[in-house]
């Protein structure tokens, strides 16, 4: 596993190395487990935890042509959701685009174990969003600040729900 998150590590570019050590030190210090497994353009890295009997997934990170991106399975967004009214237009517009989830509008209309997507606020506009596309940024100088606060709120909701 130490030597699969290596060759993982060395595939990120070196620019958003830092960042991706920062936010998987973020993850297991929160018990996250990482899971590494190959994907056709590279890796697909995730942070996977038992939270009241159930497996759960925090994040992934993935690769794409655009870079490296960091998929956040930001299950408490509407927690925070007015943090996105912060966020850069790029990654406003990537969200923006997101596909739509089915399952809000007709449950029987997507896969019976998909979890849901996500209902929230930006820009004083609601939003249903696929869980699996609404919040995909891509690590970048501009994105790294807004990703690492975006993920500090959703491990403090997290860790609220475990508490209860």
């Amino acid at each position: 596993m130490e030597q699969q998150f290596q060759d993982f590590i060395m595939s990120v570019p070196s620019e958003e190395q830092e960042m991706v050590l920062e936010l998987d030190g973020m993850f297991r210090k929160s018990g996250y487990e990482c899971d590494i497994s190959p994907a056709k353009n590279g890796f697909l890295v995730s942070y996977v935890k038992k939270l009241k009997q159930q497996k759960t997934t925090i994040a992934n990170f993935i690769f794409r042509k655009s870079g490296v991106k960091i998929r956040l399975y930001a299950s408490n967004i509407q927690q925070y959701d007015e943090f996105l009214d912060t966020l850069p237009k790029t990654m406003k517009a990537e969200i923006m685009k997101s596909g739509d989830c089915k399952r809000l509008f007709d449950p029987s209309a997507c896969n019976p174990r998909c979890k849901m997507g996500y209902i929230f606020h930006m820009d004083g506009m609601e939003y249903s969003k696929c869980r699996n596309m609404a919040f995909v940024p891509t690590l970048s100088k501009e994105n790294d600040p807004y990703i690492r606060t975006w993920v500090i709120a959703e491990l403090k909701e997290l860790e609220k729900v475990v508490l209860k």
